[in-house]
């Protein structure tokens, strides 16, 4: 399955709002038109929200494209 087949995927599952499973939230947001932005959010210290890894991809001609990857 390619890259685009494979966020298709996601895309049906998560949304902007955070989605909870086992032991922190999920997220995956449009940025700007094209862009999208796929965050795993973990609480850190004191209750605040830790967001690691987050993951930038743009689609372009129907290819999925890491622009960046923080926090691995």
């Amino acid at each position: 399955m390619n890259r685009k087949k494979k966020l298709d995927t996601l895309l049906k599952c998560f949304n902007e709002d955070k989605k909870f499973i086992t032991d922190g939230y999920y997220r995956i947001r449009t940025i700007i038109k094209q862009t999208i932005e796929l965050a795993y959010i973990g609480l850190g210290l004191r209750g605040k929200s830790v967001v690691t890894p987050q993951i930038m991809i743009s689609i372009a001609d129907g290819q999925a494209i890491t622009l960046t990857v923080i926090g691995m």
